[in-house]
């Protein structure tokens, strides 16, 4: 019988990318899951109803920052 290709598991899997890019992904990818989703249940995500408070987002961005991305 014919042999199937196994299909790609996520998006960044059908792109190809540099080593340098996938490093960048790599990081990027870390920060959101070790320090973004968890902000998820801080009651200052939900802000105005429009989205996360400033304070939050400040925050953020200074994690961001000090990891690099």
């Amino acid at each position: 019988g014919k042999s199937l290709a196994r299909p790609p598991r996520s998006f960044r899997e059908m792109l190809p990318m540099t080593t340098r890019a996938r490093a960048i992904a790599d990081k990027v990818e870390a920060f959101v899951r070790e320090t973004v989703i968890p902000y998820e249940k801080d009651p200052r995500a939900k802000g105005d109803g429009h989205g996360p408070d400033d304070a939050l987002v400040y925050e953020m961005r200074e994690k961001a920052r000090a990891a690099g991305v």
